[in-house]
Formats: C-alpha cells, sequence, structure tokens
C-alpha cells in the first residue's frame, strides 16, 4: 500500500494514472473507514494495567536489582548502561504479560503508532532521563533537585524513574522527565526546521 517500488499504489499509477489512483485511495478511505464505524476498535485503561499479583512485583523485584547494581566507583556509561539494561527488561517483563488481544499491544504490532517503548513506559517504568546523552547532571549545589542530599550519586537522584505513567509521576520524576522531553521538542523542531 505504500509509496515504494512495486507497491499497489506505484502499480496502479503505472499502469492507469495519478487521477484514477487518486480515485481509489479516496474510495479505500471511505471503505476503511466505514469499516472502522462498524466495528471499532479503543483502547480502555484495562489494556495499560500489568497483571498486578505477577508481573508488577517481578518489576518491582527487578527495579531493586538495578538500583542495587549501581555503585559509587561506576563510571557514568557504565551505571547508564546497567540502568537502561534493567529498563528494558522491565518492559520485556510488561509486554509478556499482556495478552495478543491487548489493543495497546495490537496497535504497536500492527505498527499503526507507539513502540514497544511506549507500552514499557506505560505498563512498567519510564526508566532514565538523559539529557545530551548523560544521567542528569547535578547543579552547582552538588544536587540535582533540593529533595535530594548533597552529592547523591544514586539511581532516582540523578534521574531515573521508577514509577511508571499509569501509576503517575512524582514531582521530581516529572521534572527530570521534562527536562528529556525537552531536548527531544527541540531536536524534532530543529529537524522540521531544515
Amino acid at each position: 500500500m505504500g509509496r515504494s517500488d512495486g507497491s499497489l499504489i506505484h502499480a496502479l499509477v503505472l499502469d492507469y494514472n495519478g487521477h484514477i489512483t487518486c480515485d481509489i485511495i479516496d474510495s479505500l478511505q471511505r471503505g476503511v473507514a466505514q469499516w472502522s464505524y462498524t466495528m471499532g476498535f479503543s483502547i480502555g485503561i484495562k489494556d495499560m494495567l500489568p497483571d498486578p499479583n505477577t508481573t508488577t512485583k517481578e518489576i518491582q523485584r527487578a527495579c531493586d536489582e538495578a538500583y542495587a547494581l549501581v555503585k559509587a566507583d561506576d563510571t557514568e556509561d557504565d551505571i547508564n548502561r546497567k540502568l537502561n539494561g534493567a529498563r528494558d527488561m522491565m518492559g520485556k517483563l510488561a509486554v509478556q504479560s499482556t495478552r495478543k488481544d491487548n489493543c495497546l499491544r495490537r496497535i504497536v504490532e500492527s505498527g499503526t503508532k507507539g513502540s514497544m517503548v511506549n507500552i514499557m513506559q506505560v505498563m512498567a517504568v519510564v526508566g532514565q532521563q538523559n539529557c545530551k546523552g548523560e544521567r542528569i547532571k547535578k547543579t552547582i549545589s552538588g544536587r540535582t533537585l533540593p529533595c535530594f542530599s548533597k552529592e547523591d550519586n544514586g539511581a532516582r537522584a540523578r534521574g531515573f524513574i521508577r514509577s511508571c505513567y499509569i501509576t503517575g509521576l512524582t514531582a521530581g520524576s516529572f521534572f527530570f522527565h521534562a527536562i528529556g522531553g525537552r531536548e527531544g521538542l527541540v531536536d524534532t523542531a530543529i529537524k522540521t526546521s531544515q
């Protein structure tokens, strides 16, 4: 269906012309819209909740293990790699806990919208927030936020968000998330303006 060579649209343009191809695309769109009206498809909160008995406990255990992996003598790259690996593992636990008919999973697997990272952040853990490819840096006061003690180099104090979107973020987690999000918005804006 796409624009690539050999696709249905490409073949129609070659065999007929652009006007006929546009009419066919319009008819297909009307058919898909009508099918959507009659069949329906929606996502509910239930699609975003991991299994509370097993998956949530496994995710919390994996998060505790990730916190324990961070040692004071590790380099920043090692810490970031360990925390990102733990985040990915927790995301796999969340994705594996969903059923095949989970609407959020179906949207991601079909390629319509989102990615497995989105499922992970909604159901398991938001994970390490980075700015310029590094963990959140301390300010001149020796801390990232006033709620952390000076020279705290732990995962939470340097931008690891343990909660997920469905359970909500703390004020500090929200601030860290905004730092990483702002960098992404600026990158998108720069790419768009060029």
